[in-house]
């Protein structure tokens, strides 16, 4: 039970650390912005029975655009999220509670943290995404098969925050969310490239989501192929981990 309780004040701890007023800032300004382009994505100027008639092309074209930009925000938000464990006043967070518990065991609750403000975020973010055409659109219902689509999101949001962690732990300075963007950025572009091999190249390092016609979400290579890559970040964040020198960073 004791130790139960350690764990938990840990995560507490971090959450609330990682929880700062620059992250709130970026956090609810994101969701804002994020906001005003859902709305500026629907139609308004069309009419009943126009919406009738394209009423698919209207609703795809909505998730097309507002998907782009989502998923965009998304990953700019988990590369700030994931490059905070750079910033030097962390070491010396960590530092105070080396003594009392293994190193695993700060890192699981710093990843726990990290994972519970991201979810946060993108819950919010899919509710919006959502309850906009629920609202505008007459026929537009939500199924609960979309859920697969936020735990999907979740997933891939996961992977480029623990590419962050890991980044940001080797580098350690204010430029590591600067270089994970722009790995991010170029690894979109050469998704989108026409060839096969390059586009299976890049989706096998650096999984790229995609979002069909009926509404879901799909990898490449699949969800769990995904899932086995994070597993294995968590292996290498852990053994960056151990070797760093808490004391002294």
């Amino acid at each position: 039970m004791q130790v139960r309780r350690k764990k938990k004040y840990l995560i507490e701890m971090y959450s609330s650390f990682y929880l700062n007023k620059t992250s709130l800032i970026i956090f609810g300004l994101s969701i804002i912005l994020l906001m005003i382009i859902f709305l500026t994505s629907i139609e308004s100027n069309i009419s009943r029975k126009m919406y009738e008639i394209n009423y698919e092309s209207i609703i795809n074209a909505y998730f097309n655009e507002c998907f782009f930009a989502a998923t965009l925000i998304i990953a700019i938000f988990s590369i700030f999220l994931g490059s905070m464990e750079g910033i030097t006043q962390v070491s010396k967070f960590d530092a105070m509670f080396v003594g009392n518990n293994n190193r695993f065991d700060i890192l699981l609750a710093k990843i726990i943290a990290f994972i519970i403000i991201d979810y946060i975020f993108i819950s919010i973010v899919f509710l919006i995404l959502f309850l906009i055409p629920t609202i505008k659109f007459d026929y537009f219902t939500f199924k609960l098969e979309y859920l697969k689509i936020l735990i999907n999101i979740i997933i891939w949001s996961n992977f480029i925050l623990f590419i962050s962690m890991i980044i940001s732990l080797l580098i350690q300075n204010y430029f590591s969310p600067l270089l994970v963007f722009i790995y991010y950025f170029l690894m979109k572009l050469m998704s989108d490239s026409s060839n096969k091999r390059i586009k299976n190249y890049v989706n096998a390092i650096f999984p790229q989501i995609y979002l069909n016609q009926n509404l879901s979400i799909n990898f490449t290579f699949g969800t769990f192929y995904v899932i086995n890559l994070i597993i294995i970040m968590i292996i290498v964040l852990n053994i960056i981990y151990s070797r760093k020198n808490l004391k002294n960073s």
